[in-house]
């Protein structure tokens, strides 16, 4: 043994500060690149998480860069996420998770999908940049494999990084060169093996434990997931919403952007979102709110078909049900308990026709919604005016313009400069006051929070998982308070 594993053996029995103390001392002037590989031993994580801070630290990650990525190739899923989540935004650390996805086996093991998914979604985080660069020769390879007319020398790991918005160029290039048949079946065949690596994961009791206790635990109102999936439809890019709600089931369809194989593990995990910053749902919890009215949710997208059962367990499903859309995406939530006053269908039905028509005042993509519900039928239309700052919204057979204000996201500022002020007007097309039952203010969906304003406040505020209040005392939510007060004065 290696005087650094003797003095490693002597100290790794003992209380973490102490081992703490050794890994700082010898980040900062031993034998790093010794010390990696022996941390990533240990079924603790912390020691390694705490090294590569220490490294970053001391600077000296570049000089241990292939010590780091073989230490972080040998952990498992969980493992990754606990060492690089608090891991600091690194040139080396990204260089080492490019290279742990360029080494993914093909085809793809269930271990294998969800380290890929993590890592996707790190560099998502950490390097937008990258992450794009990865992307885009994703589907350079795919266009390249489908001019060829081979779509079978794709890797389960080019499949894994298309994105969902690609695959409408993608199907029209297969479509051109005379192999669409191929490529919908080389699709169809990565989704079911993805489908059952990821039933096969194996799930510790308290993760599944407590993957059901946030699923039934986090929001009061059952009827909370009507709006969590009509944000899930505005993040894909939807511009219609339609909700169908029956006597034993709620139906739901957005023409957005379909899934790919990463929403897939999105909508099956906590916390794995696939979204960026410039998204509304960043928690990776939203979908669970389903779990309050639904027992085994059935999702249809593009190639993908399964059902849900416990929290995270898929189930393929061979056909979609009848009369659906053959495109975008179907969502049906089998009722739990079509009768009971607070989750059934009747309660349901209530709150979709009391959703406010101002939230499409916020959000930034959908233009229409459509409500079905227990026969009672409404729609809620946005409509642009010759004047670009007005718009007119459409409901219950009653239309009413607004003065829109706003600093929104753009490539050259910042998401959370988000801010938007509506003002209502007469017909006259004078600013009076917004009706006292109308929710106040927004974070792109309506909050429960009403300050006693007399126009409509949207910011992108800093919120809890249930994104129905507002800290206003929080700094990063007094900044964008102070945001909308100089956008009202302007």
């Amino acid at each position: 043994m290696t005087p650094l594993a003797d003095a490693w053996q002597a100290i790794a029995d003992r209380p973490f500060a102490e081992l703490e103390a050794f890994i700082l001392r010898t980040a900062s002037d031993g034998d790093a690149a010794g010390l990696l590989p022996l941390l990533a031993q240990m079924p603790d994580r912390e020691p390694l998480a705490t090294a590569i801070r220490a490294l970053h630290a001391a600077n000296r990650l570049e000089a241990t860069e292939a010590a780091t990525q073989a230490a972080l190739r040998s952990l498992d899923a969980a493992g990754l996420a606990r060492v690089l989540d608090g891991a600091p935004s690194a040139a080396p650390l990204v260089r080492a998770a490019l290279g742990l996805l360029d080494q993914l086996p093909d085809p793809l093991d269930a271990d294998a999908m969800a380290r890929a998914s993590f890592l996707l979604r790190w560099v998502q985080s950490r390097a937008p940049e990258a992450f794009a660069a990865l992307r885009e020769s994703a589907v350079d390879r795919a266009s390249g494999a489908l001019a060829d007319r081979d779509p079978d020398t794709l890797t389960d790991a080019d499949l894994l990084a298309i994105p969902g918005h690609a695959l409408a160029g993608l199907d029209a290039a297969a479509w051109a060169a005379g192999c669409q048949p191929a490529w919908r079946s080389r699709r169809e065949a990565f989704a079911q093996r993805v489908l059952t690596g990821l039933a096969r994961q194996q799930k510790s009791l308290s993760l599944a434990r407590a993957e059901t206790l946030l699923s039934r635990r986090v929001y009061t109102d059952p009827a909370h997931c009507l709006v969590e999936l009509l944000q899930n439809a505005e993040d894909a890019g939807a511009t219609c919403w339609r909700v169908r709600i029956d006597a034993d089931a709620v139906h739901i369809w957005h023409d957005g952007v379909p899934f790919d194989a990463r929403d897939v593990v999105g909508v099956l995990s906590i916390g794995q979102t696939t979204k960026g910053q410039s998204h509304i749902g960043l928690f990776g919890v939203g979908f669970k709110s389903v779990y309050a009215i639904c027992e085994r949710p059935q999702i249809y997208s593009d190639v993908w078909q399964f059902e849900v059962a416990d929290v995270s367990l898929p189930r393929a499903l061979a056909t979609r049900p009848d009369g659906a859309p053959a495109d975008g995406t179907l969502l049906v939530l089998p009722l739990r308990a079509p009768q009971d006053p607070g989750s059934g269908a009747e309660a349901l039905a209530r709150r979709a026709h009391a959703l406010s028509a101002h939230v499409l005042l916020t959000l930034r993509n959908i233009r229409r919604i459509s409500i079905d519900a227990l026969s009672t039928t409404r729609q809620i239309v946005r409509e642009p005016t010759a004047d670009a700052a007005i718009v007119r919204l459409s409901a219950d057979e009653t239309s009413r313009e607004y003065l829109l204000a706003a600093h929104q996201h753009t490539p050259m500022r910042d998401p959370e400069d988000d801010v938007l002020i509506a003002l209502p007007l007469s017909e006259r097309g004078r600013v009076i006051g917004l009706p006292v039952d109308v929710p106040q203010v927004h974070c792109y969906l309506p909050t429960t929070l009403q300050p006693g304003l007399t126009f409509l406040l949207h910011a992108r505020f800093e919120l809890p998982v249930d994104r129905e209040r507002i800290d206003a005392t929080a700094p990063g939510n007094r900044a964008a308070i102070a945001r909308a007060g100089r956008l009202l004065a302007e």
